[in-house]
């Protein structure tokens, strides 16, 4: 088998593990929080803070959605981590991003169970 089926092959897998209810209910949110004039606040860190601003990017200009990542304002973010250190530095960000507690009900957190099972450590928050 070459590595391209084989590739092929594992990708298959990994499409016909995923949870097609969880992603339905992520679409039900993610629409609500659109209808709604709510924000989608994307976190991550490493790679996972690459793929953050490729959602915003994704999110802001395929679905017209207002949406953030605090890694994509390199200046604030190496600002506040020196001046605040680096495990306050998405709260400052989200703060002053207006983010309110709690951000999502436990429903919508319930339904966005399928993130965890994401292989990276990148968070969703909506925020209305």
């Amino acid at each position: 088998m070459s590595f391209v089926q084989q590739h092929l092959r594992e990708a298959a897998a990994i499409l016909e593990r995923l949870d097609v209810a969880a992603v339905e209910r992520m679409v039900t949110v993610l629409a609500r929080l659109k209808s709604g004039g709510g924000r989608l606040f994307f976190l991550g860190v490493g790679g996972s803070a690459a793929n953050c601003s490729h959602a915003v990017n994704d999110f802001r200009k395929l679905v017209g959605m207002e949406c953030y990542a605090p890694t994509d304002n390199v200046a604030e973010l190496t600002a506040r981590i020196n001046d605040d250190g680096w495990e306050s530095s998405f709260v400052g960000w989200l703060k002053v991003s207006r983010l309110r507690w709690p951000a999502i009900s436990p429903a919508v957190a319930a339904s966005m169970s399928m993130v965890s099972t994401l292989p990276s450590r990148t968070t969703c928050w909506p925020s209305t």
